[in-house]
């Protein structure tokens, strides 16, 4: 079983120090991975900024610094909470608008807008149709500030196509 410790309390932090003795020293605990012995690149989606398992800096609060692998999944959670990490608090920003502006602190190496295939930061822009004709025919046009939460599509089900032969009695 494995459970992951986590920057709980830092939206931006440089992870100083892990000290991971006192898990290891449990009863139970076969291994404990952080960015010190494991560098594996995980994307999670991101195929354009080099992600790891375990990044430092982390880049939001519950980013993964640790996974612990123990013969059960309650000697894992204990010792997560006896992992020690030390942070040195970085800037953040939690706006998206906001994190575009000169001077935002950059998440990313190099800028808060992900690179695009020739390496260029720059915002992408989609237009379809004539926008002011659109607003010139609507029976309403409601102006405000929309955001909705966050969805990752991650689906469970394989892609698969399964042909079933019927025998005829």
């Amino acid at each position: 079983s494995s459970d992951v410790c986590s920057s709980d309390l830092h939206p931006h932090a440089r992870v100083k120090s892990v000290d991971v003795s006192k898990a290891m020293a449990m009863p139970g605990v076969k291994a404990i991975l952080t960015r010190d012995n494991c560098d594996v690149v995980w994307s999670s989606g991101d195929t354009r900024n080099k992600r790891y398992l375990f990044n430092n800096p982390v880049r939001y609060a519950g980013d993964a610094v640790a996974c612990v692998a123990a013969v059960d999944r309650h000697t894992a959670e204990e010792a997560t909470r006896l992992i020690a990490v030390e942070y040195e608090p970085l800037p953040f920003v939690l706006d998206a608008e906001e994190a575009l502006k000169e001077g935002a602190p950059e998440i990313q190496p190099g800028g808060n807008l992900s690179p695009d295939d020739k390496g260029k930061r720059e915002a992408e822009v989609y237009k379809r149709g004539n926008l002011d004709r659109g607003f010139a025919d609507a029976d309403l046009v409601l102006e405000d500030r929309f955001q909705s939460a966050h969805h990752n599509n991650a689906q469970l089900e394989p892609r698969v196509s399964i042909e079933i032969g019927r025998a005829h009695v």
